[in-house]
């Protein structure tokens, strides 16, 4: 497995898969805890992810693509932590799905080792714990990415093989992702309901007021009955 980098509107974290206008299943199995990595830690801090996808360039180049936004130029520290994390994502999801990472992702030439380098200064490791960590705490959301990659691609090899063409065959689009991964966050917690606001609460406090001084009065409750 050797992760590639396509140049296109956003960073597209990728592995190689040897075919012949035919997906390997056994490389696609290979990077599907990789792209459920990069893409769940990425929803996690809101960086924008287009969808996975099976990328196909010439007869003997075919990849596995989750193409996720890069960051901007004038991204602060903390901005460029999260594409770091997001980058080690890859191997952190192959960790938690498998137990190990494939060591070619040290390699040099590497795109997420280019990422991290190019952003903090640092390897590919450096943010592996972290990483792991986060897709750790967002567990179920992590197995159903992975399963419904595994779902989609039986049909997804068939439309391949079927049409015999180069291109981009959308495994999860954004509309599946965003159901998928309702709600991850990086701590794995549920954001909190929003706040209503004070006019409203006021409001629903006067009408209650109002409702219990237009109750007759004289009359003792009914106690309420007990299961």
């Amino acid at each position: 497995m050797k992760a590639v980098h396509l140049s296109c509107t956003a960073t597209s974290y990728s592995v190689t898969v040897k075919a012949k206008m035919r997906p390997d299943d056994e490389v696609f199995e290979q990077a599907v805890s990789h792209e459920a990595g990069h893409v769940l830690v990425a929803y996690c801090f809101g960086i924008s992810v287009r969808e996975i996808a099976y990328a196909i360039k010439s007869e003997f180049d075919g990849r596995i693509i989750s193409a996720i936004a890069d960051p901007s130029g004038a991204a602060n520290e903390e901005e460029k932590r999260r594409h770091c994390l997001v980058a080690s994502a890859g191997i952190a999801g192959e960790v938690v799905g498998k137990g190990t990472y494939d060591h070619v992702n040290l390699k040099p030439g590497n795109p997420d080792k280019l990422v991290v380098r190019a952003l903090a200064g640092a390897g590919l490791t450096d943010f592996l714990e972290p990483a792991k960590e986060i897709i750790q705490r967002n567990r179920k959301a992590f197995d159903r990415l992975c399963s419904a990659l595994r779902e989609r691609y039986p049909a997804v090899r068939e439309q391949i093989i079927s049409s015999g063409q180069p291109g981009i065959y959308a495994l999860l689009d954004k509309e599946d992702l965003d159901k998928i991964l309702a709600g991850v966050t990086p701590t794995g917690k549920a954001k909190p309901p929003r706040e209503r606001s004070r006019a409203k609460r006021s409001n629903k406090a006067k009408n209650a007021r109002k409702r219990s001084s237009q109750e007759p009065t004289g009359k003792a409750k009914e106690p309420r009955k007990r299961t």
